[in-house]
């Protein structure tokens, strides 16, 4: 009597363990890393504060210095950079391996984004316990706001989901930028990379021209009105390298 194959569906499930544990081989840089480098931000933000401090004679800093610290933008922008280049390894290093043990395409594709997912919630998790030593530390204990910020939106719900989204936007942007090379070549990532950048200028002057007609909507998102814009392009750069991925020659 012989055994009915198993599903597709259900082989396809089944492979996407091996594969998420590919992306977790090297945890500390998967994981660790991005939560470190939120860690450095926060003390380069302290070393600043303690600079102008001893500059102005004003330290622990004034309540009006203090609500100047709340423009700092430093954990937008200094995750994305290091987190572009994971997701670039992570579907270029990994990808003939996961395909020569059996993996299918898609399998590969769906154990990096899980694997993504797991970098993001570490990472956003970690920016809540920073938070909370933010709070019952009285800003660092020296006024300054590295973690409870504008851009983060200044609250627990919203500061998880702001980091959580600009983690999966850099990995995903690099895995975008990784498949590229690997299905068309080099010269292709120089070209999208310019046709990105003129998109995004593009995107900023539209939002200029129409900064009226968009002040209202805008302002009813509060200070995280950036995020629908980072979750659109972080759908459309995953659905992308989805795409590419399935054409990527091993």
């Amino acid at each position: 009597m012989t055994s009915t194959p198993a599903p597709a569906v259900g082989r396809r499930r089944a492979a996407i363990p091996p594969t998420l544990s590919l992306y977790l081989g090297n945890r500390y840089y998967v994981l660790a890393n991005p939560a470190i480098i939120l860690t450095v931000v926060v003390g380069l933000s302290m070393l600043v504060a303690v600079l102008i401090g001893l500059a102005t004679g004003e330290l622990p800093l004034t309540e009006r210095l203090r609500e100047g610290t709340r423009a700092n933008g430093g954990v937008i922008y200094g995750l994305p950079g290091f987190l572009m280049g994971v997701g670039a390894m992570a579907t270029n290093r990994n990808f003939s391996l996961a395909l020569s043990l059996g993996s299918s395409r898609r399998a590969f594709w769906q154990g990096t984004s899980y694997g993504f997912l797991a970098t993001s919630l570490v990472t956003a998790t970690a920016a809540m316990i920073l938070l909370a030593l933010e709070r019952a530390t009285h800003a660092w204990w020296l006024g300054i706001h590295v973690i409870e910020v504008d851009v983060l939106g200044r609250g627990y719900p919203l500061v998880f989901l702001s980091v959580l989204c600009t983690c999966l936007f850099g990995l995903y942007l690099g895995a975008f930028f990784g498949t590229i090379y690997r299905t068309l070549g080099a010269a292709w990532v120089v070209v999208t990379s310019i046709g990105y950048a003129v998109a995004v200028v593009a995107l900023v002057a539209m939002l200029v021209w129409q900064r009226e007609a968009l002040a209202a909507p805008l302002a009813s998102l509060g200070n995280s009105w950036w995020l629908p814009f980072v979750a659109a392009q972080t759908a459309l750069t995953a659905g992308a390298s989805f795409l590419l991925n399935e054409r990527a020659p091993v």
